[in-house]
C-alpha cells in the first residue's frame, strides 16, 4: 500500500484512539473475560491515548522533519509492544485465551505498523 507518508501519522493516530478505547473501556468492562488487571488496562489505555494525541499532531503539524518523527513513533509503538509482552508474561496466569489473542493481535498489528512506519522513514 502506498500512501502519502503524512498519512501513516493518522493511521497511526487512528490505531492508537482504538487501542485506547479498547484497553479503557471495553476490556475494563469485561475484565472477566480477558483476565488483564484492571489498573493495567488503565496504564496501557493512557500510554495509547498519549501515542494518538502525539500522532495526530504531528499529522496536523506535519513537521518539516517528520522522518525523525516517524522514526520516534516506531520506536515508542515497539516498546509498548515489548511492555504489553511483558505485562502478558507477567500475568499469564490471570490472562484468559481471550485475553491472550487480544494482546497477541494487537502486538502483531503494531508491529506491523512499526515495520512500515520504520521502512517509510528510511526512505526519505
Amino acid at each position: 500500500m502506498n500512501i502519502p507518508s503524512r498519512n501513516l501519522f493518522l493511521v497511526d493516530a487512528f490505531g492508537a484512539f482504538l487501542s485506547a478505547f479498547m484497553l479503557g473501556i471495553e476490556l475494563i468492562k469485561f475484565n472477566t473475560w480477558f483476565g488483564m488487571p484492571k489498573f493495567i488496562l488503565t496504564y496501557l489505555s493512557i500510554a495509547a491515548l498519549m501515542m494518538a494525541f502525539f500522532s495526530l499532531a504531528c499529522y496536523l503539524i506535519f513537521p518539516s522533519r517528520w522522518p525523525v518523527y516517524l522514526k520516534s513513533m516506531a520506536l515508542v509503538n515497539g516498546i509498548y509492544c515489548c511492555c504489553t509482552v511483558g505485562l502478558m508474561l507477567f500475568y499469564r496466569s490471570e490472562l484468559t485465551f481471550l485475553g491472550w489473542t487480544y494482546f497477541i493481535i494487537e502486538c502483531v498489528i503494531i508491529l506491523l505498523l512499526v515495520q512500515w512506519e520504520w521502512k517509510v522513514s528510511k526512505a526519505q
